[in-house]
């Protein structure tokens, strides 16, 4: 009789702790709460989705950002100059000197016939090969003498103009708008080739907090729609190719009245 009644108890128990389980098991899974490491599982989720506008905008700025890192690195790898280095020893650029000249004095080989082209309007349309051939022939000396004289000069003095800004007050500074320089009458300068100045802090702002002077300079901002004149002194070093641009790096930069008296340094 015990033995009947311990089994049924057994029994009885065995089928509680069933029907236990098989509730337990139709329970759903807890809701991860909204808040610590189920949200920030969740949020990078969200932004690691491929299709996701706000992930694909942030792939886009962390892209640019390595860009610029690469191409800021790639400039602080470049020569960097010499900052005692005398005025008298910058050679005017305006003397023959071309963008041409200073491309390929860095880089080769040599595109004779698109430079042919440059120097000779009517070379691409010579039909006859052994007159085209005679003309590159004959072009050639030019172009390599160009090459030659700018690889003597790493230190250049560039004839510019600036268009200028409106003077701020607040940061005592003029924004620099526009600078150009002056290539002088070299045809070689006409092509696609050009410089790219790579120290913004030089190129970018002239900061002026000497009110006399400051509207000094902004009363010839006013009166000359060319710009203001001014010599840069750069120095040559290297170049881009994809882009035809040969980098420079502003060493100095004197701001003349048209007088061609130096009102400002820097």
């Amino acid at each position: 009789m015990k033995n009947n009644t311990l089994l049924k108890i057994t029994a009885l128990l065995f089928t509680v702790f069933s029907m236990a389980m098989v509730g337990c098991s139709k329970k759903e899974a807890p809701k991860p709460v909204d808040s610590g490491a189920g949200t920030t599982f969740r949020a990078a989720e969200y932004y690691n989705n491929q299709n996701n506008p706000m992930a694909q905008e942030q792939r886009r700025r962390a892209r640019e950002q390595q860009e610029m890192a690469a191409m800021k690195a790639a400039d602080n790898a470049l020569g960097q100059g010499d900052p005692n280095t005398p005025l008298s020893a910058y050679h005017p650029f305006r003397d023959g000197g071309s963008v041409v000249g200073l491309y390929y004095s860095m880089e080769t080989p040599v595109n004779y016939d698109e430079l042919a082209e440059i120097l000779d309007p009517h070379y691409p349309n010579i039909d006859d090969t052994f007159k085209k051939s005679d003309r590159l022939k004959a072009l050639k000396p030019k172009i390599d003498e160009d090459i030659a004289i700018a690889a003597k000069y790493k230190y250049l003095k560039l004839d510019m103009r600036l268009l200028l800004n409106s003077y701020d007050m607040q940061s005592k500074s003029f924004d620099i708008n526009v600078l150009n320089y002056v290539s002088g009458n070299n045809p070689l300068n006409s092509g696609s080739y050009s410089m790219q100045f790579t120290n913004d802090d030089k190129v970018s702002k002239l900061t002026v907090t000497d009110e006399n002077l400051a509207r000094e300079i902004e009363a010839l901002r006013t009166k000359d729609i060319n710009g203001i004149h001014a010599n840069g002194y750069i120095f040559v070093q290297g170049v881009a190719k994809d882009d035809r641009n040969v980098k420079v790096k502003v060493m100095k930069l004197d701001l003349l009245d048209n007088k061609g008296k130096v009102i400002f340094s820097e």
